[in-house]
Protein backbone atom coordinates (compact mmCIF):
# COMPACT_ATOMS: atom_id res chain seq x y z
CA UNK A 1 0.00 0.00 0.00
CA UNK A 2 1.31 3.47 -0.95
CA UNK A 3 0.44 6.99 0.10
CA UNK A 4 1.75 10.51 -0.36
CA UNK A 5 3.79 12.10 2.34
CA UNK A 6 3.61 15.71 3.42
CA UNK A 7 5.86 16.87 0.59
CA UNK A 8 4.11 14.83 -2.09
CA UNK A 9 6.70 12.08 -2.30
CA UNK A 10 5.37 8.53 -2.52
CA UNK A 11 6.39 6.10 0.14
CA UNK A 12 5.70 2.45 0.95
CA UNK A 13 4.38 1.32 4.31
CA UNK A 14 6.92 -0.86 5.99
CA UNK A 15 5.62 -4.31 6.93
CA UNK A 16 5.40 -5.17 10.62
CA UNK A 17 8.56 -6.86 11.72
CA UNK A 18 8.29 -10.19 13.50
CA UNK A 19 8.93 -9.56 17.15
CA UNK A 20 7.95 -5.91 17.06
CA UNK A 21 5.38 -4.50 19.50
CA UNK A 22 2.77 -4.05 16.75
CA UNK A 23 3.36 -7.56 15.45
CA UNK A 24 2.93 -9.13 18.90
CA UNK A 25 -0.27 -7.12 19.55
CA UNK A 26 -1.74 -8.23 16.22
CA UNK A 27 -0.88 -11.86 16.96
CA UNK A 28 -2.55 -11.69 20.36
CA UNK A 29 -5.71 -10.23 18.87
CA UNK A 30 -5.82 -12.96 16.22
CA UNK A 31 -5.33 -15.69 18.82
CA UNK A 32 -8.07 -14.29 21.03
CA UNK A 33 -10.50 -14.10 18.10
CA UNK A 34 -9.75 -17.67 17.05
CA UNK A 35 -10.18 -18.93 20.61
CA UNK A 36 -13.51 -17.12 20.96
CA UNK A 37 -14.80 -18.62 17.71
CA UNK A 38 -13.73 -22.12 18.75
CA UNK A 39 -15.47 -21.79 22.11
CA UNK A 40 -18.62 -20.46 20.49
CA UNK A 41 -18.77 -23.22 17.89
CA UNK A 42 -18.39 -25.88 20.57
CA UNK A 43 -21.25 -24.31 22.55
CA UNK A 44 -23.43 -23.94 19.47
CA UNK A 45 -23.16 -27.39 17.86
CA UNK A 46 -26.93 -27.73 17.95
CA UNK A 47 -27.32 -24.82 15.53
CA UNK A 48 -29.45 -25.58 12.50
CA UNK A 49 -27.20 -26.01 9.43
CA UNK A 50 -30.10 -25.45 7.05
CA UNK A 51 -30.93 -22.07 8.56
CA UNK A 52 -34.59 -22.85 9.12
CA UNK A 53 -34.85 -21.22 12.52
CA UNK A 54 -33.99 -17.94 14.15
CA UNK A 55 -30.46 -16.63 13.75
CA UNK A 56 -28.15 -16.94 16.73
CA UNK A 57 -26.97 -13.48 17.70
CA UNK A 58 -23.67 -14.78 19.07
CA UNK A 59 -23.03 -16.64 15.81
CA UNK A 60 -23.67 -13.46 13.86
CA UNK A 61 -21.24 -11.58 16.08
CA UNK A 62 -18.53 -14.12 15.31
CA UNK A 63 -19.34 -14.16 11.61
CA UNK A 64 -20.46 -17.80 11.40
CA UNK A 65 -24.11 -16.91 10.58
CA UNK A 66 -25.52 -20.17 11.87
CA UNK A 67 -29.08 -20.59 13.10
CA UNK A 68 -30.55 -21.97 16.32
CA UNK A 69 -33.79 -24.02 16.20
CA UNK A 70 -36.83 -22.41 17.79
CA UNK A 71 -37.09 -25.15 20.41
CA UNK A 72 -33.50 -24.52 21.51
CA UNK A 73 -34.21 -20.81 21.87
CA UNK A 74 -37.42 -21.29 23.87
CA UNK A 75 -36.06 -24.02 26.14
CA UNK A 76 -33.03 -21.94 27.05
CA UNK A 77 -35.02 -20.33 29.89
CA UNK A 78 -37.85 -21.67 32.04
CA UNK A 79 -41.33 -20.15 31.87
CA UNK A 80 -42.15 -17.31 34.21
CA UNK A 81 -45.50 -15.97 35.31
CA UNK A 82 -45.18 -13.05 32.91
CA UNK A 83 -44.37 -15.44 30.05
CA UNK A 84 -47.70 -17.18 30.60
CA UNK A 85 -49.61 -13.90 30.76
CA UNK A 86 -48.12 -12.77 27.44
CA UNK A 87 -48.63 -16.19 25.87
CA UNK A 88 -52.27 -16.22 26.96
CA UNK A 89 -52.91 -12.92 25.19
CA UNK A 90 -51.20 -14.14 22.02
CA UNK A 91 -53.05 -17.50 22.02
CA UNK A 92 -56.39 -15.77 22.51
CA UNK A 93 -56.08 -13.66 19.38
CA UNK A 94 -54.72 -16.59 17.40
CA UNK A 95 -57.75 -18.61 18.51
CA UNK A 96 -60.03 -15.73 17.54
CA UNK A 97 -58.66 -15.67 14.00
CA UNK A 98 -58.95 -19.45 13.66
CA UNK A 99 -62.58 -19.49 14.82
CA UNK A 100 -63.78 -16.66 12.58
CA UNK A 101 -62.05 -18.35 9.64
CA UNK A 102 -63.99 -21.56 10.33
CA UNK A 103 -61.21 -23.54 12.04
CA UNK A 104 -63.28 -24.05 15.18
CA UNK A 105 -61.48 -27.16 16.46
CA UNK A 106 -57.99 -25.61 16.37
CA UNK A 107 -59.43 -22.37 17.73
CA UNK A 108 -61.11 -24.17 20.63
CA UNK A 109 -57.84 -25.90 21.45
CA UNK A 110 -56.01 -22.60 21.80
CA UNK A 111 -58.93 -21.08 23.71
CA UNK A 112 -58.64 -23.81 26.34
CA UNK A 113 -54.92 -23.23 26.75
CA UNK A 114 -55.58 -19.51 27.11
CA UNK A 115 -58.06 -20.19 29.91
CA UNK A 116 -55.59 -22.52 31.64
CA UNK A 117 -52.80 -19.93 31.58
CA UNK A 118 -55.06 -17.16 32.85
CA UNK A 119 -56.37 -19.26 35.75
CA UNK A 120 -52.95 -20.64 36.63
CA UNK A 121 -51.29 -17.22 36.70
CA UNK A 122 -54.14 -15.71 38.72
CA UNK A 123 -53.86 -18.55 41.26
CA UNK A 124 -50.08 -18.25 41.60
CA UNK A 125 -50.16 -14.47 41.68
CA UNK A 126 -52.56 -14.50 44.60
CA UNK A 127 -50.40 -17.15 46.28
CA UNK A 128 -47.49 -14.71 46.33
CA UNK A 129 -45.73 -15.24 43.01
CA UNK A 130 -44.22 -12.25 41.20
CA UNK A 131 -44.27 -11.75 37.41
CA UNK A 132 -40.64 -12.87 37.07
CA UNK A 133 -41.02 -16.02 39.18
CA UNK A 134 -40.68 -19.42 37.52
CA UNK A 135 -43.78 -21.55 37.12
CA UNK A 136 -42.32 -25.05 37.38
CA UNK A 137 -41.28 -24.96 41.08
CA UNK A 138 -44.85 -24.06 42.06
CA UNK A 139 -46.61 -26.92 40.30
CA UNK A 140 -45.60 -29.66 42.76
CA UNK A 141 -46.76 -27.77 45.87
CA UNK A 142 -50.01 -26.83 44.08
CA UNK A 143 -50.69 -30.49 43.27
CA UNK A 144 -50.04 -31.50 46.89
CA UNK A 145 -52.35 -28.73 48.12
CA UNK A 146 -55.11 -29.95 45.83
CA UNK A 147 -54.65 -33.58 46.88
CA UNK A 148 -55.27 -32.57 50.48
CA UNK A 149 -57.93 -29.88 50.09
CA UNK A 150 -60.01 -31.03 47.11
CA UNK A 151 -59.01 -34.60 46.18
CA UNK A 152 -62.11 -35.18 44.05
CA UNK A 153 -60.97 -32.66 41.42
CA UNK A 154 -58.34 -34.19 39.10
CA UNK A 155 -55.05 -32.42 38.51
CA UNK A 156 -54.80 -33.55 34.85
CA UNK A 157 -51.04 -32.92 34.70
CA UNK A 158 -51.59 -29.27 35.69
CA UNK A 159 -54.07 -28.70 32.83
CA UNK A 160 -57.39 -29.00 34.66
CA UNK A 161 -59.35 -25.75 34.56
CA UNK A 162 -61.51 -26.80 37.49
CA UNK A 163 -58.40 -27.58 39.53
CA UNK A 164 -57.07 -24.04 39.21
CA UNK A 165 -60.43 -22.50 40.05
CA UNK A 166 -60.61 -24.65 43.18
CA UNK A 167 -56.99 -23.82 44.06
CA UNK A 168 -57.67 -20.09 43.77
CA UNK A 169 -60.93 -20.34 45.71
CA UNK A 170 -59.35 -22.29 48.61
CA UNK A 171 -56.28 -20.05 48.78
CA UNK A 172 -58.42 -16.92 48.93
CA UNK A 173 -60.65 -18.49 51.58
CA UNK A 174 -57.62 -19.43 53.70
CA UNK A 175 -56.35 -15.86 53.45
CA UNK A 176 -59.72 -14.46 54.51
CA UNK A 177 -60.16 -12.75 51.15
CA UNK A 178 -62.80 -14.73 49.25
CA UNK A 179 -63.99 -13.57 45.88
CA UNK A 180 -67.30 -11.69 45.82
CA UNK A 181 -70.11 -14.21 45.43
CA UNK A 182 -71.29 -12.79 42.11
CA UNK A 183 -67.77 -12.87 40.66
CA UNK A 184 -67.16 -16.41 41.92
CA UNK A 185 -70.45 -17.64 40.47
CA UNK A 186 -69.69 -16.08 37.08
CA UNK A 187 -66.17 -17.53 37.15
CA UNK A 188 -67.51 -21.02 37.83
CA UNK A 189 -70.09 -20.72 35.05
CA UNK A 190 -67.57 -19.53 32.44
CA UNK A 191 -64.93 -22.09 33.36
CA UNK A 192 -67.42 -24.97 33.38
CA UNK A 193 -68.41 -24.13 29.81
CA UNK A 194 -64.80 -24.08 28.64
CA UNK A 195 -64.08 -27.26 30.60
CA UNK A 196 -66.96 -28.98 28.82
CA UNK A 197 -65.44 -28.25 25.41
CA UNK A 198 -61.70 -28.51 26.02
CA UNK A 199 -59.19 -30.89 27.48
CA UNK A 200 -55.50 -31.14 26.69
CA UNK A 201 -55.69 -34.53 24.95
CA UNK A 202 -58.19 -33.33 22.35
CA UNK A 203 -55.21 -32.62 20.11
CA UNK A 204 -55.20 -36.34 19.29
CA UNK A 205 -58.77 -36.28 17.98
CA UNK A 206 -60.03 -35.60 14.49
CA UNK A 207 -61.87 -32.37 13.83
CA UNK A 208 -64.38 -34.08 11.53
CA UNK A 209 -67.93 -33.54 12.83
CA UNK A 210 -71.30 -34.63 11.44
CA UNK A 211 -72.99 -31.97 9.37
CA UNK A 212 -75.90 -31.93 11.83
CA UNK A 213 -73.68 -30.57 14.63
CA UNK A 214 -71.23 -28.52 12.57
CA UNK A 215 -73.09 -25.22 12.92
CA UNK A 216 -73.67 -25.84 16.61
CA UNK A 217 -69.95 -26.45 17.08
CA UNK A 218 -69.19 -23.13 15.41
CA UNK A 219 -71.58 -21.38 17.79
CA UNK A 220 -69.96 -23.16 20.72
CA UNK A 221 -66.50 -21.98 19.64
CA UNK A 222 -67.75 -18.39 19.48
CA UNK A 223 -69.20 -18.80 22.95
CA UNK A 224 -65.87 -20.06 24.23
CA UNK A 225 -64.21 -16.93 22.91
CA UNK A 226 -66.66 -14.83 24.93
CA UNK A 227 -66.04 -16.89 28.07
CA UNK A 228 -62.27 -16.60 27.84
CA UNK A 229 -62.53 -12.93 26.98
CA UNK A 230 -64.35 -12.55 30.30
CA UNK A 231 -61.39 -14.21 32.01
CA UNK A 232 -59.02 -11.80 30.25
CA UNK A 233 -60.99 -8.76 31.38
CA UNK A 234 -61.33 -9.96 34.99
CA UNK A 235 -57.88 -11.50 35.36
CA UNK A 236 -56.55 -8.87 37.76
CA UNK A 237 -59.70 -9.08 39.90
CA UNK A 238 -59.10 -12.79 40.43
CA UNK A 239 -55.73 -12.31 42.13
CA UNK A 240 -55.84 -8.78 43.55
Amino acid sequence: MQWKGRRGQRARRAPRRRGSRQYRAAERRREHEEEAQIQHRSACRSACPRRRAARCGACVAHGSFRFVPLRTLLEATAETLQDLVLAAEERYWEAYELVVQGHRFAGAYLIGYTAEMLLKTAAFRFDGALPGDFIAPRLGPAKSFGTIRFPSIPYESAHSLRFWVAFLERKRADAGRPLPSALLAELGLRVDRVYGAWWVSMRYRSAMLPASVSSAAQEEALGLLEDVDWLRRHHSELWS
